[in-house]
C-alpha cells in the first residue's frame, strides 16, 4: 500500500477540502477525545524558551541585521571564535520561537550546513541556560519583534479509520462493520496500533 501511495505522488496539503473530506470518509476516520487539553508539548514539557519569553513580556525578534548581527556575534560565540554556522542557528532559533516549531523541524537543514537537529538543539539549549540569548537579545535592541505564540496542546484523542476496499462505489457512512481489509483485527490491536 505504502508503494502504491509513494506513486500517486499527490500530497494531501495540494488537496482541496472538498477532496480531503472524501479521503477522511473513505477511511472512515473518527475522533474520540477522551481527556481535557493540556498545557505543553506531549508528555506534559514546555519550552522554556517560550515560556521565558511569555513570563518577561519580550517580544521575538523578526530578523538580525547586519549591524544586529555584529553586536551579537561574539556574545553567542562564548568567548570561543565565531563558527560560519552560528548566525543561520539564530536565526531558525528565532524562527521556531516565532512559529513555536519543533527542533525536528530542523533537521538537516541546508542552513546549518545539512547537520541534525540534535546539533541545532544543543547549540540553542547553551545559548539559553549560558545566559547568552538574553544577552544577545538585549544588544538586539532596539529591535521589532513579534508576540510569543499561545501554546495550546491538543487535547487526547484516539482516532480510528479503516480502509474499505469493497468492491461496491459507495463509501460506508458508518465505521463498525467489518470489511475484509478489517477482518480479523480486534479492538484489543486498533487500541494498541493508536497507542
Amino acid at each position: 500500500m505504502r508503494s502504491l501511495i509513494d506513486r500517486v505522488g499527490t500530497n494531501v496539503q495540494d488537496l482541496d477540502k472538498m477532496d480531503k473530506k472524501r479521503i477522511l470518509e473513505l477511511l472512515q476516520v473518527r475522533v474520540d477525545i477522551v481527556g481535557e487539553s493540556e498545557s505543553g508539548r506531549a508528555g506534559g514539557s514546555k519550552d522554556p524558551m517560550l515560556e521565558w519569553h511569555r513570563e518577561n513580556g519580550i517580544a521575538i525578534p523578526l530578523g538580525v541585521s547586519d549591524e544586529q548581527w555584529d553586536r551579537v556575534e561574539g556574545i553567542l560565540a562564548g568567548g570561543w571564535k565565531p563558527k560560519a554556522e552560528d548566525r543561520a542557528c539564530f536565526e531558525m532559533l528565532l524562527e521556531k520561537l516565532r512559529q513555536d516549531k519543533g527542533w525536528h523541524d530542523y533537521d538537516r537543514d541546508e542552513r546549518m550546513g545539512g547537520k541534525g537537529w540534535q546539533f541545532f538543539y544543543r547549540l540553542a539549549r547553551r545559548w539559553f541556560t549560558d545566559g547568552m540569548y538574553a544577552a544577545a537579545l538585549e544588544a538586539l535592541a532596539p529591535y521589532e519583534g513579534a508576540a510569543t505564540p499561545v501554546g495550546y496542546t491538543l487535547p487526547p484523542m484516539k482516532i480510528y479509520g479503516a480502509i474499505d476496499d469493497s468492491p461496491e462505489d459507495v463509501v460506508k457512512t458508518e465505521v463498525g462493520g467489518r470489511t475484509p481489509s478489517t477482518k480479523g483485527i480486534t479492538a484489543a490491536d486498533a487500541e494498541q496500533a493508536a497507542a
